[in-house]
């Protein structure tokens, strides 16, 4: 498992797999969401900005230096 931080609050966790990984993220009402399992750049996209960008906005991200590009 990694841990993702931003400042210094740890607000998600992530894990490898051998075909997909799995994130757990802390939502802005500081519940955590259930484990997600992520196996394409579609399910990355919503994953993204559905749980991820809300708690980083939360926190005082301004929008740069996120890229959500698959190859």
């Amino acid at each position: 498992w990694f841990s993702s931080w931003y400042g210094l609050k740890r607000f998600m966790y992530l894990g490898c797999k051998k075909n997909f990984f799995v994130v757990n993220v802390e939502r802005p009402d500081h519940t955590w969401s259930e484990r997600i399992r992520i196996r394409d750049g579609d399910k990355w996209k919503e994953v993204l900005e559905e749980e991820i960008l809300p708690t980083l906005r939360e926190l005082g991200y301004n929008g740069m230096a996120i890229r959500s590009e698959t190859h």
